[in-house]
């Protein structure tokens, strides 16, 4: 009898430490949907103080996703730098570049080669170094237009190349031109207000300095760009186009920054209603299992308003 009491005591206690265990289990499941409620109420917080014009707080998938722009511009600041540093940074690249280099290396040796056999023969012949060099520089034409006589055809991507760093300094004069023209813009724009001010009163010694000191740039700037003086009409156009300008591209950008806001905010809400769902659905299961506490039901409050608020912004209400 003993030992049946006994082990009907053993499995009583079994039986409480199994409750006891899954009690805490079922704890520490709230206390983690509790932690990432505040987790969650705290970044809406975050939003609201740096609300802008009713443009939300970066969201954190837009902060990842500023992270990953920053690191894709380290990525193309390091691919313009040489290809040694490049290889000193990267190691799968480091085997690509050198083995290029080694390649490289292949092909000087044999363009040596070349050259002192050419003038080896030219000497032969009779030929002074100039007038061997003179021939291979019609003979360099002579493969580009694809009319060689010995050996294959230039490859398509090696003509490409060819030329390309006179092509490149020329765009980027190109840009820098544009660049000093916008800046003559701005500076005939400045005239015009020194001229409006001299209307309204005498300049002072100092303002009248300036001034000139402005003709003079302007002059200078026009007899670079080899442009025409301009009269005070374009003076006062050319400011009025600039800040026309200026206007209408900050404009472009406030909208395609709300734009970009309002989408992060949206994917934002999407992902807190469903969590904020779920956090829900499991406080009704503990509902199920025990009576719920004042401070439980505040929570589960606080929760229904934030995703009443989700549900509005999303168009669910």
């Amino acid at each position: 009898m003993g030992f049946f009491k006994t082990a009907a005591t053993l499995h009583a206690l079994e039986k409480v430490a199994d409750n006891e265990r899954a009690q805490a289990k079922q704890n520490q499941i709230i206390n983690e949907q509790n932690d990432r409620i505040t987790g969650l109420e705290e970044e809406l917080r975050r939003a609201r103080r740096a609300n802008d014009n009713y443009l939300p707080a970066p969201s954190g998938r837009e902060m990842d996703l500023e992270r990953k722009v920053q690191e894709l511009g380290d990525i193309e600041n390091l691919l313009a730098r040489p290809m040694k540093e490049i290889a000193e940074k990267n190691f799968f690249f480091k085997h690509t570049y050198m083995k290029q280099q080694e390649l490289l290396s292949n092909w000087m040796v044999s363009q040596k080669a070349f050259h002192e056999i050419a003038l080896r023969y030219g000497k032969a012949l009779g030929k002074s170094v100039e007038e061997v060099l003179v021939e291979v520089t019609q003979a360099e034409t002579t493969v580009i237009e694809g009319r060689a006589e010995f050996g294959s055809p230039m490859n398509p991507m090696a003509k490409e190349a060819l030329g390309y760093g006179a092509r490149h300094a020329v765009k980027v004069e190109s840009e820098e031109k544009e660049k000093k023209k916008r800046f003559l813009k701005i500076q005939r724009g400045w005239l015009a207000d020194w001229e409006d001010l001299e209307k309204k009163r005498p300049l002072s010694k100092e303002e009248t300095d300036k001034r000139d000191d402005l003709i003079k740039e302007i002059g200078d700037m026009e007899a670079e760009l080899a442009m025409p003086p301009a009269t005070p009409e374009l003076h006062v156009k050319s400011a009025f186009s600039y800040i026309e300008e200026a206007q209408a591209e900050a404009k472009r950008g406030e909208a395609e920054e709300f734009e970009r806001r309002r989408k992060a905010q949206r994917e934002a809400d999407e992902s807190h209603l469903e969590d904020f769902e779920r956090v829900l659905e499991r406080w009704r299961l503990v509902e199920k299992q025990r009576e719920l506490t004042s401070e439980d039901k505040e929570k589960i409050g606080r929760i229904q308003n934030l995703l009443k608020e989700c549900k509005e912004r999303l168009g669910l209400a």
